[in-house]
This record gives C-alpha cells, sequence and structure tokens, in this order.
C-alpha cells in the first residue's frame, strides 16, 4: 500500500475510534493523531544493530553525495564509544579521492582503516578487510561501499559481489534527509540487490524534514536507524520517531497531544490538566 494510504488509514482510524478529549479542541486533537499516525509509518520505535558475529560486518550503501563516507566515520566513533573495537574500510576501487577522505576521518576519531590499491576488486577488498580485523581483533568491520552519482549496472554488481564475499547482518542505506519523491525509488533500486536492513538518514541539521524517511520506512519498509545531526564525528543519533513526526509537522513538540489522543482510545476520558493545556496553547500559537 502506498505510504499516503497507509497514513490516510492510520488517521481516520484513530480519528473514529478517539473520543473527545478534556481541554483539546478538534484542531489539537487533530494534531496528536497525526503524530501518532505518523510515528507509526515512521517504525514506531529505533532498533539496536544485529553485533552478534565477531567480526560483525556493517555494509554500508549510498548514492555518491549522501554522506555515506562521513557517516561511517560517525557510526565507527559511535560504536567504539560503545566500547566496540571498530575497522573502517574503503570499498570504491575508482575513487581514490573517498579513501583519502575515509583515512583522514580514521585519524582523526583514532579508528584503524583498511584500504587496497586502487583497482583491487571489491570482493576481496572486503575479505581482505574482515582477515585483518580477526588478526588485530577487531569485533566490527564498516565497509563504505563505491558512491556513484546514479544507481548504475557496475555499481549494481560491484554492490553484489562485496554482498556475496563478506555476507554482511546489517546493510545500511545512507540517504540525504533532503531527498525528494526520489528517495523512495533510490531505496527501491538498492533493496532490489542488497536488501537494506537499516536507513541512516543524513543532513538533518539543515531545513530538511525528514520526508525521506517517511517514504522509505512507509513505502519500502526500510526501518530508520539512526540520523545524522551535524559534522561533529558525535553527530549520529538513534532514531526516534516521534522527532521526525515533529519535524515533519513543524510544529514543535507534538508528543504529549498524542500520548493524550492516545489514552482515549483505550480509557474513559481523563480530566483536563494544566501540561495538555499548555501544549494545546503552543500548538495553537505555532500555528498563527
Amino acid at each position: 500500500m502506498p505510504v499516503v494510504a497507509q497514513l490516510l488509514e492510520r488517521i481516520s482510524e484513530r480519528a473514529r475510534a478517539s473520543e473527545i478529549v478534556g481541554g483539546l479542541g478538534a484542531g489539537e486533537r487533530m494534531l496528536g493523531i497525526l503524530h501518532s499516525a505518523l510515528t507509526e509509518t515512521l517504525g514506531g520505535s529505533g532498533r539496536d544493530l544485529d553485533l552478534r558475529e565477531r567480526p560483525a560486518t556493517i555494509l554500508l550503501l549510498g548514492l555518491q553525495g549522501a554522506g555515506k563516507t562521513t557517516t561511517a566515520a560517525k557510526l565507527a566513533y559511535r560504536l567504539a564509544k560503545d566500547g566496540r573495537r571498530p575497522l573502517l574500510v574503503a570499498a570504491d576501487p575508482l575513487r581514490p579521492a573517498a579513501a583519502e577522505q575515509l583515512a583522514t576521518l580514521a585519524a582523526a576519531i583514532k579508528v584503524p582503516m583498511h584500504r587496497e590499491p586502487i583497482g583491487t576488486p571489491v570482493a576481496e577488498i572486503g575479505t581482505r578487510a574482515i582477515a585483518a580485523a580477526r588478526r588485530l581483533g577487531l569485533d566490527v568491520v564498516i565497509i563504505d561501499s563505491s558512491g556513484r552519482t546514479t544507481l548504475d549496472d557496475e555499481l549494481l554488481e560491484e554492490l553484489r559481489d562485496l554482498r556475496d564475499a563478506t555476507k554482511p547482518r546489517e546493510r545500511l542505506l545512507v540517504l540525504d534527509a533532503a531527498t525528494g519523491q526520489s528517495a523512495l525509488a533510490i531505496a527501491e533500486g538498492f533493496k532490489s540487490i542488497a536488501e537494506p536492513t537499516g536507513l541512516i538518514l543524513s543532513k538533518l541539521d539543515g531545513d530538511a524534514r525528514g520526508g525521506a524517511a517517511l517514504s522509505i520506512a512507509g513505502g519500502a519498509g526500510i526501518p530508520v536507524v539512526y540520523v545524522g545531526t551535524g559534522e561533529r564525528s558525535d553527530a549520529l543519533e538513534r532514531f526516534h520517531p516521534e522527532r521526525i513526526a515533529n519535524r515533519i509537522l513543524d510544529m514543535g513538540d507534538l508528543a504529549t497531544l498524542a500520548e493524550r489522543v492516545r489514552d482515549a482510545e483505550i480509557g474513559p476520558m481523563a480530566a483536563p490538566d494544566a501540561e495538555v493545556r499548555a501544549k494545546a496553547a503552543e500548538a495553537r500559537a505555532l500555528r498563527g
């Protein structure tokens, strides 16, 4: 079912099920319902990465310019802070600049990095990197795959070879948060060959609202795992769907309104309270 149809169905179901909520007008009630439906369509809650293998292999996917290489370094930094021992791997055999960028980032965060001579087949890069991780006692291998401006046959073949050689449990698609209606098509293209297990939404620190997350989580069924919120090494955060819903609606914190509406769906109407009234007033003021 298209994502818009899913969203409308959820809104309709909640609108029929909810009671009149004390202290909230019809507008605030619908905002709460919309926020709740958006949150559910976005995936409901984040999830942990599957890092059970030693070493666990994470394959990063994405088009050129999506922020994949910087995201690889941010992910390595985050995992290192969590007590993991990551290895960054440059797996673009045709773009030496990508390997140089990754080497610079790896040095800055003090994480080891593996690279092979330009022209080395990606399957060999992957298998040698995993062997190096085992030899060095590292427990996570993060592979920065090739980036292209379009999802062409050459890139798809490379990704297939890399996937088959490394057998990564996690295949994370990195997508610019500002990506428009093409987001779903990009996700479906990668899904056809690599079957992404999760989405990392990069560059969410700008004006982007996160509609790409809604398109992919709802339309392609790929859950969002992390969001990039800045240039710093630590600017990679766990995904919180309610925050993305807030950004899409551009109306501040609506989680309290949504919670109150959900309470009305499952129980008797509660008495109004000051906090909910304050949120309602805030929403009215923001609408202007």
